[in-house]
């Protein structure tokens, strides 16, 4: 990682090819993030948002229903 401080147009291009070089150091990088994701990310969300709908409409209909 390279800090904000650290980081120009020198810097940047010597990290970009020292990556483009080392196969294994990308390949270290991608497992790490691999680690780091939520492969069912997406679900879990979209699960979240309808059970929040279906919340919701039920408040509704209890409301509608007490008037």
């Amino acid at each position: 990682m390279v800090r904000n401080i650290e980081l120009n147009g020198k810097r940047l291009s010597g990290e970009i090819r020292r990556l483009y070089n080392d196969p294994e150091l990308r390949e270290n990088m991608r497992t790490k993030a691999m680690g780091l994701g939520r492969p069912d990310a997406v679900k879990r969300i979209a699960d979240i948002a309808l059970s929040l709908i279906s919340l919701e409409r039920s408040r509704e209909e209890c409301l509608n229903s007490s008037e």
